[in-house]
């Protein structure tokens, strides 16, 4: 009997350790077969804070997918996120290498890596590199040169890098849990990986990962990635200042966030039930007797606000705002906050809907919520690796819309690996 091949996304959040198993069937498609969900209070915006703690968090949600799953997991595909994270510019130029002048994949690796800055900062490493298009002896526009005939192949990309010691004692935390990391992922790409379809890629679509600590904002089009910021706010901002507004315990003030918590008075509009949402918690006894719903909404709301103004601004800054014909993707677990996608709609004037992971088989309901989506689209990114379909940035990885586009992508498993030797 052939050994079952488990595919695990590990993203290590601010309030949760999630992760999320799955394996590649016969025919192609994409099955979960384990979710595990843990509490951590070892990171703040995706930052270790708490060594111990995270690495607990870790083996906790780990073990509970390997219950489900029926079997052990040895390594993990890891979300990066975090105000660490910063994306640049970045131009890579090369000549075509064969004589007869046919573009080929490694002819496009070289392009990508050249794009590669050379004078990274020594505290900074890269964790990406995402071509925005491709040019061809001066043509530009092509999303996959490979097969195509030229001399001089150009490449514009994103360049994404993060902070060394941040992603170094994430890693280490997650090899001292017992898993091996097979390769390390921006947060905000599992996502999309996760949630989006062709057609919004295609149109233009801003994605929204609302978490705990961060909010990671990112703008794709048909030729994949073309912007992307992790915000230092997130979920814990809203609670903070209910904390202090209601005088209370961040613990309480979380609780009736999510009881009165309300971003917009407008009206939900019709198509987002079913997502999976968790069922709301009982009221807190203490509200009842002198916590005016009003007085959380009325801290909720403003904080929403400041949140949406600061995407607004990346959306602006990515030169794509009016571009956006697919409208504005929200996920993360602040996406089930009431009244969100009319306060989004408002505030960015775009439309907006709340979305959770696609494309998946098996136990796939479990995952049917926004707070799992990144965990669910490390999977999913992991399985196109293995199904030879690299489409990070461009497109689903499984399934009948996962045509490779020209997703290519430059990480950094081998830097990882290097990481782990030079720190144990």
């Amino acid at each position: 009997m052939a050994r079952r091949e488990v595919i695990v996304g590990l993203d290590v959040g601010t309030h949760k350790v999630a992760a999320v198993a799955g394996e590649v069937r016969r025919d192609g498609t994409l099955a979960i077969t384990g979710v595990g969900i843990a509490p951590c209070r070892g990171m703040r915006k995706g930052v270790v804070i708490d060594l111990e703690s995270t690495v607990r968090a870790i083996g906790t949600a780990v073990e509970q997918v390997e219950r489900m799953a029926g079997l052990r997991c040895d390594a993990a595909v890891v979300a990066v996120g975090g105000s660490h994270v910063a994306a640049t510019a970045g131009r890579g130029v090369v000549v075509v290498a064969r004589e007869d002048r046919e573009v080929t994949v490694r002819d496009v690796e070289r392009v990508v890596e050249a794009a590669r800055p050379v004078d990274v900062s020594p505290d900074r490493e890269v964790l990406h590199v995402l071509p925005r298009g491709f040019t061809l002896d001066g043509s530009g526009g092509i999303r996959d040169p490979v097969g195509m005939l030229g001399q001089r192949l150009e490449v514009e990309a994103n360049v994404v890098t993060a902070g060394v010691t941040a992603v170094q004692n994430l890693l280490r935390c997650v090899y001292r849990a017992g898993l091996a990391v097979e390769d390390v992922v921006l947060a905000p790409l599992a996502a999309a990986e996760a949630v989006l379809t062709h057609d919004q890629r295609e149109l233009g679509v801003g994605l929204v990962d609302l978490g705990a600590g961060t909010t990671g904002v990112a703008v794709f089009d048909a030729a994949g990635l073309q912007h992307v910021a992790v915000l230092p706010v997130g979920g814990d901002h809203i609670t903070g200042d209910l904390a202090v507004g209601l005088r209370s315990p961040l613990g309480r003030a979380e609780a009736l966030k999510v009881a009165y918590g309300l971003a917009s008075e407008g009206p939900e509009p019709q198509g987002q039930e079913g997502l999976g949402q968790p069922e709301q918690p009982e009221r807190p006894e203490q509200s009842r007797r002198g916590v005016n719903p009003r007085a959380v909404a009325g801290i909720v709301g403003p904080r929403v606000q400041e949140i949406l103004y600061l995407v607004d601004q990346v959306l602006r800054q990515s030169g794509r705002r009016n571009l956006l014909g697919g409208g504005v993707v929200v996920t993360g677990g602040g996406a089930l906050l009431r009244g969100l996608v009319p306060a989004m709609e408002e505030a960015l004037e775009l439309p907006v809907q709340v979305a959770t992971a696609r494309g998946v088989a098996g136990l796939g309901d479990l995952v049917a919520t926004p707070a799992l989506a990144v965990a669910a689209g490390l999977v999913r990114y992991a399985a196109g690796l293995r199904l030879g379909s690299e489409v990070l940035g461009a497109g689903p990885a499984v399934g009948g819309e996962g045509a490779r586009d020209g997703g290519w992508m430059v990480g950094m498993v081998g830097r990882v690996r290097n990481w782990l030797r030079e720190l144990l």
